[in-house]
Order: structure tokens, then sequence, then C-alpha cells
């Protein structure tokens, strides 16, 4: 494995970790007791971090040295295997991470419910409806004949109920919704055009 390929990560997660831990480059220069300038090539990515160094920064930021160095995305293997395991971004397995432990089932109830894989299946619908809501709303705009009027108050209307239904199970945290939400107005704003001739 070429190294160099990596350095972009390698700079991007020194980045993310020294500012996380709230530490300037040269108070990490001085804790690992190199130079500014050797810290800030690592982490502008021109150079790979050496060895006692990198055992020293993956201690430092309680991270591993795969990660540092831009081997994985993951801050750690075992995070790594729960990412490939369940299919979710370190980020979200992170923000899991930050749960209580008592509500941590709550969370995992949730995840494995069959409510939930409903209310993902409603989102997907949902985006659906207002991409075919959209280009139906542009058709009108250019030929409002009876049916493309028709066809848009039928996407207008299973849109609206898709975003209904979203809104009732999981209300107003999803940005789908809110996509949607400001494509129904518009259309909203269409459909008043239209009645008033």
């Amino acid at each position: 494995m070429n190294l160099g390929n990596l350095l972009p990560a390698q700079a991007e997660h020194l980045r993310v970790q020294r500012k996380k831990h709230g530490y300037t480059q040269p108070e990490i220069s001085e804790l690992l007791g190199c130079t500014v300038k050797t810290y800030r090539s690592w982490e502008k990515g021109k150079t790979v971090i050496s060895s006692e160094f990198l055992v020293h920064l993956s201690g430092l930021f309680d991270v591993s040295c795969d990660y540092l160095i831009g081997k994985i995305e993951e801050k750690n293997h075992d995070e790594k295997f729960v990412c490939e395991y369940t299919g979710l971004a370190g980020s979200a397995v992170e923000a899991l991470h930050g749960y209580p432990v008592d509500e941590q089932h709550i969370v995992s109830e949730l995840l494995s419910s069959l409510s939930f894989r409903l209310l993902l299946a409603k989102i997907d619908r949902l985006n659906v409806s207002i991409e075919e809501l959209s280009s139906i709303s542009e058709a009108v705009r250019v030929d409002p004949s009876d049916d493309n009027v028709q066809t848009f108050f039928s996407s207008l209307r299973t849109a609206r109920i898709d975003a209904y239904e979203v809104n009732t199970e999981f209300p107003k945290t999803i940005e789908s919704l809110t996509i949607a939400q400001g494509t129904i107005d518009k259309c909203m704003d269409i459909k008043l055009k239209l009645m008033q001739g």
C-alpha cells in the first residue's frame, strides 16, 4: 500500500482530532516534542507521520493509528466492524455512542422496529412523489392543458398525503420533509393561480 495516497485523509483526520480536543498546532508540537513545521507538514498532508509520533498521537486522541494515517475512516477497528455490519456511517455510530447507556436499548429497538422501517419507506415514497410533483409543475407552467392540470392536482394530493404521514410519524426532523414542504408550498401557489384563472 502506498502511504502517499493516504495523505489527504491523514491531514483531515489530524485536523479534525486536534480541533476536537482543543489543541493548537504549537501545543500539539510541544506535547509530541517535534517542531511546529514537522507537525504542520503532517496536517497539510505533505509527509507521513513517523511511527514514534503516530503512536503518541493515537493515544492522545484515543483513535487507532490506521485512522490517523487515513487507512480507515472510522476511529477504531471496532467501529469499522460495526459500520460494515450495520451499514451505518461512522458519524452515525459515533452519534449512537453519545446516548446514555440506559437509553441505548431504546435506539436499538427503534432502528430494528417495523414502524421505523415503514417510516423509511414512507420517506422514500415522499421523495418519489416530490420529484414527480416538481416535474409536473414545470409541465403545467409551460402547458396548462386539462390533462397536465389534472395530473398536477393528483400529484399535489399524493405529495401532501405522503408529507403528512411522514410528519405524523417523525415530526419535522427529517430533511426530506423540509424540502418536500417547500415544494408543496410552491405548488400550492401554482394551484391558486390556476384556480384564479
